[in-house]
């Protein structure tokens, strides 16, 4: 296969490629190259037609080095230098491509040596407590109302252009002076605007400092006194390698200025004090992957079963004080306390606890040992939620005691999924691709599955709740205008459309319901059973991951064909890759429920939705809901809240004519209608064999409660083991003839599980393999017996015929 251009394994040829042609043009012989840049050696006589490149590819000539006769090259006449520069040509071969594909894997083979020796040296680096870090955040907290600011040292060296990639509230950064009191003159990269260029005068530790200006911090970042709460996408600006190359490094992120004996949290640890430091490998985008928190934060602590969990929030949170039956943090007071705060925070605690404690008995895997939890004040009026990061979550709540909510308690079970899918199934992403967006429809898919599935099974919702959520996301695709964009539109649309940002999860899930169906057809335990002995331990998760490691997607998928074939295969081909709408059948959410069609309305916004991301009002339908509803076109458009594809949230949109600003509503219904498919739990559904089999209930995949936290991951392989078997059938055909067909079947056989399991299920494997060898001992006695009276016949002498006597 020929060597991609647009490939980052082909871009370091294209370098030394751009440069010899440079040296060939400094030479002044007027050479002029072909233009597939590839030159036929001088000793032919006839030259060789150089083969056609494919669409999208080109061969790569690879240079060779000039070495140290290049300077003599510059001082010979001008008579010679057409020679020298044909010979110099000549010496570029032009690569077949089998060669172009062995220099792409011997490049990447380098690269991945390099990735597994930089991470050797970091991770040993990381045990030394002197050893330098490569990449250094400090963040002093203001004290007395000075400003916060932020630090960045790491290692330059003179002449060479650094890259520095602004954290997402860049506009709070402002730059300070550096030691030599001038300030750095960062240049803008066209084209991006949080990228930053700058030409190192010196070589060593440089460090530039900037200000934070509270003013302008969003949500994401947010400075009180002598406390912090931020992300590191919003905190922390990270150094971007010139040539695309990941570098991975000791990286270290610093706090200082808390009071004595504060507490921190971040997503690489815990820490005491009025200093803190987390050291830890990785890209510089992993520390912005990261949640940092501490300072003057008021904590509640609980566990149960060896399992705890850590509550941290400002006292802002409270609107009034620290309870008393909390934990406050040094110089916090204690006064205009709501008696129904430690209950309240008791009880979220306690939420958390459990819904960890589910989550355990489902995938069968202990996870983390403790959780911190940071608690943050959520705008007025919007829902609470949950965000999730490495060994930490962040909740955003009303000031005040936290009433149950259903909402909460969804939105904290999907960010503990987070932190399990996919990178507990696989790295998302190999190192320096920027691709993960093509395989967002796993990450999202499988979360919103289990999203779903997991609280039915643990028993915190019914059938008819799982119904109904089914039921509204079915509605909602169907009534998408874009449900047929394909992958790639997704993947680099989806930040500009908010209907494109949709798609993802829900082709994912759809699609793991499909494959959830077509598991039980073939008499496999399910999806469940397939994923759980795929979970990496947790000192092997990394979310990036070498070239010669397989994704998650990639083990998923390999799992999946050992089941299925190429089932899995074509279905990613048709509804992910093209886009083909899916066709949800009577079995499409398996046999606890029933389906039938009901007519609703088409899901019709009224104007072309790309004016909300343009922000001008275009395309307005005259006889259109939003028309009825008093939008016009060319209005300014300042805010919006869209449901795409229900149509029953109306439609919220705030916009500026001259200097006044009104908010319209209206509900986004059409005229015309479609039927759409509706499920109802069937009567006494948990009753039948089947749907318990469906939800993993019954002996072929035990119930998540009859699992003990002592059993390893392979206890939850399943009791029964399906291959492929080709099998030729022999059948007359209408002529008569003998016609051959080969065909695929599965052979499911009964195995033992290595650890724990049931004792039927290893009963019934042991019945399996002696009645598998006793039709192996009949099969052969019999052969055995055909093979010996085949034999007697031919060794037996033949009978003469008897005489008949003459009478």
């Amino acid at each position: 296969m020929p060597l991609r251009t647009d490939s980052p394994t082909a871009r370091p040829l294209l370098r030394r490629l751009a440069l010899l042609l440079a040296g060939l043009c400094a030479l002044g012989s007027g050479l002029v190259l072909p233009e597939n840049a590839e030159a036929a050696p001088a000793s032919t006589a006839k030259p060789k037609k150089s083969a056609k490149p494919a669409t999208g590819r080109q061969a790569v000539a690879t240079p060779r080095r000039a070495g140290s006769r290049a300077g003599a090259r510059e001082a010979r006449p001008s008579t010679t230098r057409g020679r020298d520069a044909r010979r110099a040509a000549a010496a570029v071969p032009a690569l077949s491509a089998a060669e172009a594909e062995r220099q792409n894997a011997a490049l990447a083979a380098r690269t991945e040596s390099r990735l597994t020796e930089e991470r050797k040296a970091a991770e040993a680096a990381a045990l030394r407590p002197d050893a330098p870090c490569g990449v250094r955040w400090q963040l002093h907290l203001g004290q007395g109302g000075a400003p916060a600011r932020l630090s960045l040292h790491m290692a330059t060296e003179a002449g060479v252009p650094l890259q520095l990639r602004l954290p997402v509230g860049w506009q709070a950064l402002q730059a300070l002076p550096d030691d030599e009191g001038q300030t750095p003159a960062w240049q803008e990269v066209a084209g991006d605007p949080s990228l930053r260029r700058l030409t190192s005068g010196s070589t060593g530790i440089a460090t530039w400092r900037w200000t934070l200006r509270p003013e302008q911090t969003g949500p994401a970042l947010r400075l009180g006194e002598g406390w912090y709460a931020a992300l590191g996408q919003a905190l922390l600006p990270a150094p971007v390698s010139a040539d695309d190359e990941p570098r991975l490094q000791l990286l270290c992120v610093e706090v200082q200025g808390a009071a004595e004996g504060s507490p921190h949290m971040s997503s690489h640890g815990r820490a005491q004090g009025s200093r803190a430091q987390w050291r830890f490998v990785g890209t510089p985008q992993l520390a912005q992957r990261g949640l940092y928190a501490g300072g003057a934060l008021r904590g509640l602590t609980r566990s149960v079963d060896g399992h705890g969990v850590r509550l941290l929030w400002p006292a802002e949170l409270d609107e009034g004080g620290a309870p008393a039956a909390e934990t406050p943090a040094p110089g916090a007071g204690e006064s205009g306390t709501d008696p129904a705060l430690p209950t309240a925070r008791e009880a979220l605690a306690e939420r958390v606890l459990r819904e960890m404690h589910h989550q355990r008995q489902f995938w069968r895997d202990e996870g983390p040992a403790t959780q911190d939890v940071l608690l943050l004040p959520a705008p007025r009026g919007l829902a609470p939620e949950a965000l999730a990061f490495d060994r930490a979550l962040m909740l955003r709540l009303q000031p005040g005691p936290t009433a149950p909510d259903t909402r909460l308690d969804a939105s904290l079970t999907e960010a503990l999924l987070r932190q399990r899918l996919p990178d507990r199934l696989g790295p998302a992403v190999h190192h320096g691709r920027q691709d993960e967006a093509m395989r967002a429809w796993l990450s999202e898919g499988l979360i919103a599955y289990y999203r779903h599935r997991l609280p039915l099974v643990s028993g915190q919702q019914t059938l008819q709740d799982y119904a109904d959520t089914l039921n509204a996301r079915i509605a909602r695709y169907l009534a998408l205008p874009v449900i047929k964009a394909d992958n790639v539109s997704v993947a680099t649309g989806w930040m500009m459309d908010p209907a494109l940002a949709e798609l993802p999860a829900l082709r994912g899930e759809f699609l793991a319901l499909q494959w959830q169906a077509e598991l039980r057809a073939r008499r496999h335990p399910g999806l469940d059973a397939l994923l759980r002995p795929l979970m990496l331990p947790p000192e092997q998760v990394r979310h990036e991951g070498l070239s010669s490691q397989p994704l998650a997607s990639h083990r998923v998928v390999a799992a999946l064909r050992r089941a299925l074939d190429d089932s899995p295969l074509d279905g990613i081909e048709r509804h992910i890759d093209r886009g083909q709408p899916f066709s949800f059948g009577p079995q499409a959410l398996g046999p606890c429920f029933s389906q039938s069609l009901q007519p609703r309305p088409v899901w019709r916004l009224g104007f072309d939705r790309a004016s909300l991301t343009l922000g001008v009002i275009r395309g307005l339908e005259p006889d259109g809901p939003a028309a009825l509803a008093g939008v016009r076109d060319g209005m300014a458009v300042r805010g919006y809240l869209v449901a795409w594809g229900d149509v029953e949230q109306a439609v919220l949109l705030q916009v500026q004519e001259g200097s006044a600003l009104r908010t319209l509503s209206w509900r986004p219904a059409g005229t015309r209608t479609v039927s759409v498919p509706v499920y109802r739990p069937q009567a006494d559904a948990l009753q039948a064999t089947a749907c318990k089999a469906w939800l993993g209930l019954t002996r072929e995949e035990p119930a998540a409660e009859a699992h003990t936290a002592d059993e390893s991951p392979a206890a939850a392989a399943p009791a029964t083991r399906c291959r492929s078997v080709k099998v030729v059938e022999k059948t007359r055909g209408a002529n008569g003839r003998l016609v051959r067909k080969t065909v695929t079947r599965q052979d499911c056989q009964a195995v033992a599980t290595r650890s724990g399991g049931s004792s039927s299920a290893k009963a019934t494997a042991r019945s399996a393999a002696k009645s598998t060898k006793s039709a192996k001992a009949d099969k052969a006695a019999r052969t055995a017996k055909a093979t010996k009276a085949t034999k007697a016949d031919k060794t037996a002498k033949p009978r003469k015929p008897a005489r008949t006597a003459a009478r």
